[in-house]
């Protein structure tokens, strides 16, 4: 979705209007929190947006159809998000699981919350179980991360430039920004 929305052509006419009113939405909350999470890192308050992490968004719809066998399956194995900030709609199925000290527990669903993944500035271990519903479970993350600030390339350019003498105290990264 990010750094731009997406053009209305480009996401199926069954959702287009929710999926941009969605997006717009995201970008509000998605501002208040990396605000606070900016002042609880004790950086201005702007700091984590000036970074992009807003610019570099994707949304992704999860669908799990009804799974008549749950137990012999999961529905999306254990892991975590890989960005900075997760938010996530669940509907009123259910299906998430957290893995605690004690094991995994329900996320229970709760109308009209968001789920956002942070411990503490690092993603819990969570997990999708397969649906034994007989109506369709629907999930909508968007996973903030760093905007493309910087250009691909390959670990030999990148140990080329370092070894060279042309850095003259400038930090590498702004060699390799766009």
């Amino acid at each position: 979705m990010g750094p731009v929305p997406a053009k209305a052509k480009e996401i199926p006419e069954v959702c287009t209007k929710e999926v941009m009113e969605w997006d717009k939405e995201v970008v509000r909350v998605g501002d208040i929190l990396l605000g606070l999470l900016s002042e609880g890192l004790g950086l201005g308050e702007e700091r984590l947006t000036e970074l992009g992490l807003l610019r570099g968004r994707v949304m992704v719809g999860h669908y799990y159809p009804f799974c008549p066998q749950p137990n012999l399956t999961v529905g999306l194995n254990s892991h975590a998000d890989p960005g900075a900030l997760t938010l996530l709609l669940q509907d009123h199925i259910g299906g998430l699981q957290v893995r605690t000290q004690h094991g995994w527990i329900n996320v229970e669903p709760l109308g009209g919350a968001l789920i956002i993944s942070n411990e503490e500035y690092k993603s819990a271990d969570h997990r999708v179980l397969a649906n034994p519903s007989n109506e369709p479970q629907v999930s909508i993350a968007v996973f903030l991360n760093p905007g493309n600030r910087e250009k691909d390339f390959t670990l030999n350019e990148f140990m080329t430039r370092f070894l060279k003498k042309e850095l003259d105290g400038k930090s590498l990264t702004n060699i390799f920004r766009k």
